[in-house]
């Protein structure tokens, strides 16, 4: 009634232990019997051939390419074994299938018989597994130009948007003139830079930090996250993170081929007016943790809640940590100088003595200084870590950009000295955002919207739920734009309510928020679903400009 033929011969009913390919015969599969038969042969046997199933795609790993000689025989064996979308890798003279079929069957989905040029040609198209479903369109693909093509005001992307004090653009351009540091710098930084960011952080992290041993120059914040990942987990590794999260981490784990654990923030109200108000489970944290934990990713202040963990909270965590000691920690304190009303930045690595030993800590100069475009970050850590992430830099990006490290050597010595009648820069920038933050909130309070006031960071969380004229839907406006081609979004989210929120405001009021739902695992999004992320880090006139939009008197929010 059927057979299978494979590269190495046929046989009925056995694959062999290496077959180059499979055809899977004729119509007869629609004849419920032998889908019958064909599932109890074939699901042991696709199974110890190396297939992973997953919600969406059937990978192979370790044989040859499939083929099939029917689309509709091919849909039927994908229900077999859960629904999902078969996707390999191409070889040139072998029969393959070339693109994903869903179950459904795909008019659109290419077999081809033999070496030629389908195979080449479409080989491009099909995503190493490690990158699957990194290729959809983010919510700064969509709403950053959703934005501009509105003439809306943006407070969706975490940038301050005025220039960086004139001691840095100074110090900019004076290094960009620079013959001396025209060169490649050396992979660990410009030694300058170095020894700015070591006597920055041995007194905040209470040791001696040495700018030859435990400091990495890294291409922002962004690239250290990635290369700690790479640096340290192992495939089939497990990392523990807080949600909701900063995407990157997502996508930084699945490169890996590392397996992530999710442990959302917890409140007791749904509508929390503070992000102190948030804290973490510690036997939820205490479950996500096994012996196949590798790192746990903490940020604080946390992104895009506000929250800034306790001296307590950070000793509980600490405690976790405690009984699995090939765990790492890394640590994103990229808003370490942004903390609010009282609240204190604390490193993770000086919470207790033992924990530095296991600690990469990670900072950028962009958001300090209000120079995000610069891309530059360090990563502070024991010398035997720090060297082992020189190691791998070695092959991401070799080295940093070093005027822009010279540059940011010069303003970190700087930022120490008195300014603008502060004892320092870095308090100034504190008070700066405070301030800024406070107008916003004000702003947000007087509307329909339940902010959370944020104890550090550039963002404030808003609940919904008690907006009554939004309605959930994708906007008809936005529809024409993405019809015109000149906007692209995920399909996926075209029904989820945070989503469609941002793009209501966006359409009906001109301001745009982000949602957070992207900032957790699928388990959890709904968390999400009722808040918007709004980013204070504006000029005033565009906090202005938004308290005008929102408390209008033709249609206040």
């Amino acid at each position: 009634s059927f057979s299978f033929s494979c590269g190495n011969g046929t046989s009925s009913g056995r694959l062999g232990k290496e077959p180059k390919y499979l055809s899977l015969g004729s119509e007869n599969l629609c004849i419920p019997k032998h889908l019958v038969m064909l599932e109890n042969t074939l699901t042991e046997e696709l199974r110890n051939w190396a297939f992973v199933n997953t919600q969406t795609t059937l990978l192979s790993r370790n044989c040859r390419p499939l083929a099939c000689t029917s689309p509709g025989a091919m849909a039927r064996i994908l229900k077999l074994l859960g629904g999902a979308t078969f996707v390999d890798r191409l070889q040139k003279g072998k029969t393959v299938v070339l693109s994903g079929l869903s179950t459904a069957g795909s008019s659109g989905s290419v077999f081809h018989g033999g070496g030629g040029v389908a195979a080449e040609e479409m080989a491009g198209d099909i995503p190493p597994r490690r990158t699957s479903g990194l290729n959809k369109p983010t919510v700064w693909i969509e709403f950053t130009p959703l934005a501009r093509a509105t003439s809306a005001v943006n407070l969706g992307q975490g940038f301050p948007d005025w220039p960086p004090p004139e001691f840095v653009t100074r110090a900019g351009a004076a290094a960009f003139q620079n013959p001396q540091v025209s060169m490649y710098a050396q992979t660990r930084g410009h030694p300058r830079l170095l020894e700015a960011i070591a006597r920055k952080h041995s007194s905040q992290l209470k040791r001696e930090i040495k700018g030859t041993a435990n400091v990495l120059a890294t291409v922002g914040a962004s690239e250290g996250i990635f290369l700690a990942v790479q640096s340290f987990v192992e495939e089939g590794d497990e990392v523990v993170v807080i949600e909701p999260a900063f995407d990157l981490y997502f996508s930084s784990i699945q490169m890996a081929n590392a397996v992530a654990r999710y442990v959302p923030l917890r409140s007791k109200s749904e509508r929390p007016s503070s992000s102190s108000e948030l804290h973490i489970d510690m036997d939820e944290l205490t479950s996500a943790f096994s012996q196949k934990t590798r790192l746990l990713i903490l940020n604080c202040p946390h992104n895009p809640t506000g929250k800034v963990f306790t001296q307590d909270e950070m000793e509980q965590i600490a405690q976790v940590l405690r009984k699995y000691p090939n765990c790492l920690v890394l640590s994103d304190e990229v808003y370490e100088h942004l903390t609010f009303d009282g609240a204190k930045h604390i490193p993770f690595a000086a919470t207790a003595p033992d924990m530095w030993d296991r600690t990469i800590s990670l900072y950028t100069f962009g958001k300090t200084f209000c120079a995000t475009g610069w891309k530059l970050g360090w990563a502070v850590a024991p010398a035997n870590l720090i060297q082992r992430m020189v190691n791998i830099q070695q092959h991401i990006v070799f080295c940093v950009s070093n005027p822009t490290q010279e540059a940011a050597a010069e303003a970190l010595e700087a930022a120490e000295k008195p300014f603008e009648g502060f004892s320092s820069y870095y308090e100034y920038v504190t008070d700066k955002f405070n301030k800024k933050k406070d107008k916003l909130l004000d702003i947000l309070r007087r509307t329909s919207l339940v902010p959370m006031d944020p104890e550090g960071g550039l963002f404030i969380m808003c609940n919904t739920t008690d907006v009554t004229a939004f309605v959930d839907k994708l906007p008809e406006k936005e529809e024409e734009i993405i019809s015109a081609g000149k906007l692209e979004i995920d399909p996926s989210t075209r029904n989820l309510r945070d989503y469609n929120f941002c793009r209501w405001l966006t359409m009906e009021y001109g301001v745009t928020p982000i949602p957070p739902s992207p900032f957790y695992c699928e388990q959890h999004a709904e968390l999400g679903r009722n808040f918007a992320r709004f980013a204070f880090c504006k000029q005033d006139d565009v906090l202005e400009e938004v308290r005008r939009i929102l408390l209008g008197s033709n249609k206040p929010l």
